[in-house]
């Protein structure tokens, strides 16, 4: 059976060709300061033709999947996924994850709410190698109380201030990410490699001497 739900894409109800489970997610109050949030979500065809997923779209570089692109589910077939959120900016959010066909059609949809409140976050919230190819960037704290950076796991960043400070600033090192990989000293979960072996994206834990925030958790992509 297919469903309908309102794509807030086109304001249009469309029909869908998976049946999702859960479609809507509220995963409360999130933090910049906990490791990001993922969530299973469950894919069936319950129609009598081999379905194809072409891409999965998201509303924010925020939220990612692990569904690679051209997986087919064949009549009948269930698919669980993970789908990841990074915790970027502040106040109510609302992204929606849609499951696109090979001709553009909308096959399925979740939709995930949430509200961001953090005592310490980051500007930019996530850090990309083509926009910011000088690794930096603010760690602040909203109430302007200072706070000390601690260390980095992995090791492949500095702080410019040694004191305390209400806003520190960071820097990336990409040639201390490259050469981590590279020679395979990373064992974190959060580091994902592409096939080609070049890293894709890396979840950097900057660590402060707040109760209320021991760790900052930032995305670092390696784009192109």
């Amino acid at each position: 059976m297919s469903r309908e739900v309102v794509d807030p894409a086109t304001r249009r109800v469309a029909s869908t060709v998976l049946a999702v489970e859960p479609s809507q997610i509220d995963l409360g109050v999130i933090s910049q300061c906990d490791p990001p949030s993922t969530v299973a979500v469950m894919l069936r065809n319950n129609t009598r033709q081999t379905v194809t997923v072409k891409s999965v779209v998201s509303t924010c570089t925020c939220t990612t999947t692990d569904l690679p692109s051209g997986t087919e589910l064949k009549p009948g077939d269930e698919r669980e996924i993970r789908v990841r959120l990074e915790a970027w900016g502040e106040g109510p959010k609302q992204q929606f994850v849609r499951l696109v066909g090979d001709a553009g059609d909308l096959l399925g949809r979740v939709a995930i709410s949430y509200r961001i409140r953090s005592p310490i976050r980051t500007r930019p919230s996530g850090v990309s190698r083509d926009v910011n190819p000088d690794g930096e960037f603010l760690v602040e704290v909203p109430t302007r109380v200072p706070f000390r950076v601690l260390s980095f796991d992995p090791p492949v960043a500095n702080a410019r201030y040694d004191g305390a400070v209400s806003e520190q600033i960071i820097t990336v090192d990409w040639a201390a990410v490259d050469a981590l990989v590279h020679e395979g000293r990373s064992t974190s979960p959060l580091l994902t490699v592409a096939e080609s072996g070049r890293w894709s994206s890396l979840i950097l834990t900057v660590r402060t001497d707040r109760v209320d925030c021991p760790d900052v958790f930032v995305l670092v992509r390696n784009t192109p």
